[in-house]
């Protein structure tokens, strides 16, 4: 069933829009199937967390399109 919706097009190519889409639909499913208020927090990478921000922004100095594209340059 999800091949046949247009997620490109509901989200206009946007990552952020996706993810976002993505956890709205997490979050009714909760409810309607467990009756949970599910909480959805903004999409961060998993990194973030693990070292204070001066380092991680000193690791990740790049805007994350830039990793999306590299990753995808070597597996997409």
């Amino acid at each position: 069933v999800a091949e046949a919706i247009p997620f490109d097009a509901l989200v206009g190519g946007s990552h952020e829009a996706l993810y976002e889409l993505k956890g709205e639909v997490v979050r009714r499913g909760m409810k309607r199937v467990l009756g949970l208020d599910f909480p959805v927090f903004p999409k961060r990478r998993f990194q973030e967390g693990a070292a204070s921000a001066d380092v991680f922004a000193a690791a990740f100095d790049r805007p994350p399109d830039h990793y999306r594209r590299h990753f995808q340059s070597l597996h997409g």
